[in-house]
């Protein structure tokens, strides 16, 4: 957690050694992810020297390329605040490291406050984050071209599973492998490519998504695409295993409405070619069809948390004679940390989903309950998880597609409606985590009265976050954005930031490990003579988020559950992500 442990050493920093003391410098180093070599001053010490120090850290992170690089790759500016730590080393040590008896380590301590640009959610939602910056020309070409993400999950019916997934600008590429400077542009060529495989079943997802598009931060039309997609998968789906593949091509369009509590709106359209085939029992459904989807998702801030509405609907016309058939299904969610004290808080998610298809809609393109591997609030807005309709209520004491209509005779079947709400609750355990940004003091002023006023870091901070903004106008101008513009666009984009930026140095934590209640209400019908009763599903678990990763575990007993079905699901999920 970018805290290291100095070997025989258990004193704290020391901010009153003069020059005049004798001291020398045993060593220098930064703190910092992906920290490079930087030519620091050595020899006797001195607080000039360390000031040296913390410009030449200060001139690397504020460099065109590191800022640019933050920008387009991780679509986030960072905050910035760097200070000294000197530590007096023991004589022994200092005798055989320098040959004479008083040293000092000095540490060059950046401390990063990370806004997200373009990720709504992700300014306040409990997502893995550091609290040092990244010196991207240290990061591996590989890595930072394909930003990738890793998973491990555990379902009942799935199985234990392994996935990853990649995003990249294809336009970026070159520049990156060459080690030239990144320039954020407006024109984008965006690859996402992901899949999971189970290891203990044969089900399988895979998709890959490539999108050509125009991106003008801080307009009413903020992007424009034109996108084409592959999607495979092997999944459980009622008694049954569903089979499909297919291709569609589509457009997007990103906005800032202006109309509070929305932030971002996106609208999509796609056509859809498809080939599924449903095996269960002694029956098996196979078809192609075509299909054309739409897709609404609108991201905002409201009563101090994020708020996300998404409306999908499809129009599909299965080839042969079945009919066509048509599905509708909408979802809102929301998500808060209520501050209990400083860096701890109650966490409340709720997202309730219902949905109805009309029409012929064969056994594979009706809902289906149970877990599922994507997750409503967190999924990025142009991700693959929020694209298509979704299948059905999240009902975590049944394995992934295992929930449906229970009908004598037939087993489980899919439904035409559906409706469900389902609710986390995770509670803070202080001696369980750490904050973000530590409270703790690093300057003192004289108020008007000449009173001493201790500055912790926190405000210190908060206070920077306007630097944010100039960085960002910057970037624009490097892209050819006119001065005015520019400031414009900048000013624009910041005033809808700033406000959260309190929430990420007051409460966010670098680590922190908390209880978890969930509940899952829910109901599925529609087939003829099935038991389409209410589910209500209730458990816990432990929910870990540190750093670069995130990682829940959780048991869901039913409560009140339709004939057949299982008496509660374990599920496990941990994500690698913020690799840099």
């Amino acid at each position: 957690f970018c805290a290291r442990a100095a070997q025989a050493q258990t004193e704290q920093c020391r901010d009153d050694i003069t020059a005049s003391e004798g001291y020398a410098i045993r060593s220098m180093r930064v703190e910092g992810r992906w920290t490079p070599p930087l030519p620091f001053p050595a020899g006797d010490y001195s607080p000039a020297k360390v000031s040296e120090a913390i410009e030449r850290v200060r001139s690397a992170l504020d460099a065109e390329r590191n800022v640019d690089t933050e920008i387009e790759g991780v679509g986030a500016v960072s905050i910035l605040h760097i200070d000294s730590c000197v530590t007096v080393i023991d004589e022994p040590t200092c005798r055989d490291a320098t040959g004479g008896p008083k040293c000092v380590d000095v540490a060059i301590r950046p401390h990063s406050l990370r806004l997200f640009l373009l990720r709504v959610g992700s300014n306040v939602l409990p997502i893995p984050r550091a609290n040092r910056p990244t010196f991207f020309d240290e990061v591996p070409a590989p890595l930072l071209a394909l930003s990738p993400t890793f998973a491990t999950a555990y379902d009942r019916q799935f199985g234990l599973s392994q996935g990853a997934a990649i995003a990249t600008n294809l336009l970026d590429l070159p520049s990156i492998f060459r080690g030239e400077p990144v320039t954020p542009r407006e024109t984008q060529l965006q690859l996402q490519a992901g899949g999971r495989k189970s290891l203990t079943e044969p089900y399988y997802n895979a998709n890959v998504d490539l999108a050509f598009s125009r991106q003008r931060p801080g307009r009413v039309v903020e992007n424009l695409a034109l996108t084409g997609n592959y999607a495979g998968n092997d999944e459980p789906l009622g008694d049954g295993r569903y089979v499909t593949y297919g291709f569609g091509a589509g457009t997007s369009i990103g906005l800032r409405p202006g109309i509070e509590p929305v932030k971002r709106l996106t609208l999509g359209a796609n056509y859809r070619w498809s080939r599924n085939k449903l095996f269960s029992g002694p029956t098996e459904e196979i078809d192609s069809e075509n299909a054309a989807e739409g897709r609404l998702v609108a991201d905002g801030y409201l009563a101090g948390g994020f708020t996300r509405l998404g409306l999908w609907g499809d129009f599909a016309v299965p080839i042969g004679d079945l009919g066509s058939y048509q599905r509708f299904v909408g979802m809102v969610g929301y998500a808060r940390e209520f501050p209990v004290v400083l860096n701890q808080t109650v966490g409340v998610e709720v997202v309730a989903s219902g949905g109805h298809a009309w029409g012929n809609a064969p056994e594979y393109a009706r809902f289906f309950g149970g877990n599922s591997a994507k997750n409503f609030l967190y999924d990025a807005v142009d991700s693959p998880a929020l694209a298509s309709v979704p299948r059905g209520p999240l009902i975590r004491s049944l394995g992934e597609g295992q929930g449906g209509v229970n009908a004598p005779g037939s087993g489980t079947l899919g439904g035409t409606t559906f409706w469900g709400v389902s609710l986390n609750v995770s509670v803070p355990i202080p001696p369980w985590s750490r904050p973000l940004i530590p409270n703790e003091v690093v300057e003192s002023i004289e108020d008007a009265e000449g009173t001493p006023q201790d500055v912790t870091l926190k405000e210190v901070l908060k206070k920077q976050v306007a630097q944010g903004q100039r960085l960002l106008r910057s970037s624009l101008v490097r892209q050819g954005v006119a001065p005015d513009d520019a400031t414009a666009q900048a000013r624009d984009t910041w005033k809808e930031i700033q406000p959260v930026a309190d929430f990420i140095a007051d409460e966010a934590n670098l680590f922190a490990v908390k209880p978890l209640l969930m509940l899952d209400v829910a109901q599925i019908s529609g087939a003829a003579d099935g038991d389409s009763r209410v589910r209500v599903a209730l458990g816990g678990g432990l929910q870990l988020t540190v750093v670069v990763a995130r990682f829940e575990i959780g048991y869901l007993y039913a409560v009140q559950r339709a004939p057949g079905d299982d008496r509660g699901n374990l599920f496990v999920r941990l994500t690698f992500q913020n690799l840099f």
